[in-house]
């Protein structure tokens, strides 16, 4: 599924959140990358960790990098919002 980035610029635009998932980076298109402001990412495989840190607009996930988005234990991730640095290490809840 190619969701137009034009979707998530007006979202952003009208202060409304636009939530989108995946298991793989790359069924984004890259402009939808720019238009986001929060990310959680959980862990990657090589060629989707290096996807993001190459689409993400955010300067601090270059910082953060791809060999630790493929190095996340499970149930753990990684939130990168603009403005905020570094990003910050997420602790999900296990599933009951």
């Amino acid at each position: 599924m190619k969701l137009p980035p034009a979707l998530a610029k007006k979202c952003r635009q009208c202060g409304q959140a636009l939530i989108v998932a995946s298991p793989k980076a790359r069924d984004f298109e890259a402009g939808l990358f720019a238009g986001t402001a929060n990310y959680l990412v959980l862990r990657a495989t090589d060629q989707d960790a290096r996807d993001m840190v190459r689409n993400v607009a955010l300067s601090e996930l270059d910082r953060y990098g791809a060999d630790r988005l493929k190095k996340l234990p499970n149930f753990e991730a990684c939130f990168l919002t603009a403005g905020q640095r570094p990003p910050s290490a997420i602790r999900l809840a296990k599933p009951v």
